[in-house]
């Protein structure tokens, strides 16, 4: 795909990313004052030449600042099919905001024109309530007479039932949840509830279970768990919304997590005629080209078209759109100087990541490539945690980090780690002005030496990680909240979905995730309706360190999946004024 924007200090010249393969460069070199900035890797263009790169790349463009701003062109107005969307008045027990009520409003009309809707606003928003309130309408209306299955996280059953359903309806509901044992003893009492939550892993372990009952509505929350169209989970969810005929609402903050093609398996869940084939979808949607041993994706086409197909079924807004005040976020990039034995094997691994790199471009198979790409994968993961602290490599039992601290000499500072004394510097001021902090980090091990050097420096620490058990994530979060000695929480990216701790103030990145919807969940926590006015998010970045490359890749795939879910000026004002 191509990405287009402005120069950021001169606006009559455009600039384009693309990967650098014949397929674009062969096209870019016609276009007249086209010019290659090395430093960039990037091509700059004329504005005044915006005619011809739209016609040389038609439908494949990101457009990173909106087409009709550079092309100096009027934004156009919202879709008239949102005019069409009545206004009843929804039926839950705790009165909705005004833009959940329109949410609400909008996920029943197109549940009952085309049996589904994505509900994808921005995360904080409320999507529970708000997908509540559509169901209890559609009750009312008479279109749910049986049951409604819930299927999230496994850790969100709880909260879904105690915080949603018993909040906000006067239905009853049942977790299901335990041993094989006590699952069946449950799912025997679940024909008395209104409302039965399972989570997804229960698709493959309990299906039989759980195709008993009727269920004239799915709800699936957080469902990029099931984006995937391959998946075993997004195909016995396929399965089972065919033979139930249900309705389907689907619940994501971040409806694509890397790539736009990951919108075909939400919506063949419920809709799976709606995309055509794969293959189809492919030929349609997708640039592929052979390199010379296999076919390989290296782009996207026809964009405005698979936009218009899957927007109409989609509501996506910000706090733009929703009218309402979202704590103001302020971002900081720390910049943390690394030491020279971290610089050291830093380079070492990178070195290594790059006799792989070559490697790939004479593989012969598509097996050979996997193998390949997750071994560098693999050092990617190895940069992190170098990034991070050596002291991870020191609790690793991979070879690969016996290796590496075999370069080293140990002296007394080997392993001290720089971003663990900004940490503990930024925690104090934070503790110290009685607010609370949030910090993440990829590693549990990381997670576990920084709750360690927190509480040798006199903090009370909370943590939670994969491995630990509901409860103890349910009592990490009420003490959060409740108990004022508590005011650190580190966790990884188990903790990114799901909390809401909007008590905290201060969110801390000690590394950061491999994708920008993970980004997006993590300062989510924080940033949701009934918290502070302002937020404070803190980057820690190793200094030339592969900190900094991630953070870069972030904000490039951030252009791609605004492209797909962002509205126009014009039309953030007429949401709000529906």
């Amino acid at each position: 795909m191509i990405q287009v924007d402005l120069h950021p200090t001169d606006e009559h010249v455009l600039v384009l990313s693309f990967k650098p393969i014949p397929y674009y460069l062969n096209r870019v070199k016609q276009i007249l004052g086209a010019k290659y900035i090395s430093a960039e890797k990037t091509w700059h263009i004329p504005k005044s030449c915006v005619e011809d790169v739209e016609e040389m790349f038609k439908g494949e463009i990101i457009w990173k600042t909106p087409k009709h701003v550079v092309k100096n062109e009027p934004a156009p107005p919202l879709p008239d099919y949102y005019k069409e969307i009545p206004k009843h008045k929804i039926p839950t027990t705790l009165p909705l905001y005004s833009f959940q009520e329109f949410g609400a409003n909008f996920m029943v009309w197109n549940a009952i024109n085309v049996g589904f809707s994505i509900l994808a606003d921005k995360m904080g928003s409320g999507k529970t309530p708000t997908s509540l309130g559509a169901t209890e309408l559609m009750r009312d209306l008479g279109y749910i007479k049986n049951k409604v299955l819930v299927i999230c996280k496994k850790t969100l059953k709880t909260q879904w039932l105690k915080e949603g359903v018993l909040k906000f309806t006067n239905k009853t509901g049942i977790v299901i949840d335990g041993t094989k044992a006590q699952r069946k003893k449950q799912w025997k009492e679940a024909k008395t509830k209104d409302y039965i939550i399972i989570n997804y892993e229960m698709l493959l372990n309990d299906y039989n279970e759980i195709s008993q009952y009727d269920y004239d509505l799915i709800i699936v929350d957080e469902a990029h768990k099931v984006k995937s169209h391959t998946t075993k989970m997004n195909i016995a969810l396929s399965q089972l919304a065919k033979e139930k005929q249900s309705y389907g609402f689907i619940l994501t903050g971040t409806p694509i997590m890397n790539r736009p093609q990951e919108l075909y398996g939400l919506f063949r869940i419920f809709a799976p005629d709606y995309l055509g084939k794969w293959t189809d979808f492919v030929k349609n949607y997708l640039v592929v080209t052979f390199n010379g041993r296999y076919q390989e994706q290296v782009g996207i086409k026809n964009i405005d078209e698979l936009q218009e197909k899957t927007q109409r079924y989609m509501l996506r807004r910000t706090e733009k759109e929703l009218g309402i005040e979202l704590p103001s976020l302020t971002t900081h990039n720390k910049i943390i100087e690394p030491t020279v034995h971290q610089e050291k094997l830093h380079k070492i691994v990178y070195e290594y990541m790059a006799q792989e790199r070559e490697k790939l471009s004479h593989t012969k198979t598509p097996q050979e490539r996997l193998q390949i790409e997750n071994k560098i994968q693999g050092y990617m993961q190895m940069l992190l945690a170098i990034s991070d602290s050596l002291e991870l490599l020191k609790m690793s039992d991979s070879s690969m980090a016996k290796k590496l601290l075999s370069h080293l000499t140990e002296t007394k500072n080997t392993f001290y780690t720089p971003k663990i004394e900004q940490l503990l510097s930024d925690v104090e001021d934070i503790v110290e002005s009685d607010e609370k902090v949030v910090i993440f980090t990829s590693f549990r091990r990381m997670a576990e030496f920084t709750k360690q050097k927190l509480e040798e420096n006199g903090h009370k620490v909370l943590i939670i990680h994969g491995q630990i058990s509901q409860e103890q994530r349910d009592m990490a979060k009420e003490k959060f909240w409740n108990d004022p000695n508590y005011s650190v929480l580190i966790g990884t990216d188990s903790m990114a979905e799901g909390l809401n701790l909007q008590c905290a103030k201060y969110l801390i990145n000690l590394d950061l995730p491999w994708n920008p919807a993970i980004y997006g969940q993590r300062v989510g926590r924080i940033q949701r309706i009934g918290g502070h006015n302002q937020i404070f998010v803190y980057n820690y970045l190793s200094k030339d360190l592969f900190d900094e490359t991630m953070w870069k890749i972030i904000k490039e795939k951030q252009a791609i999946i605004e492209t797909f879910m962002n509205y126009t000026e014009e039309e953030t004002k007429a949401l709000r004024n529906i």
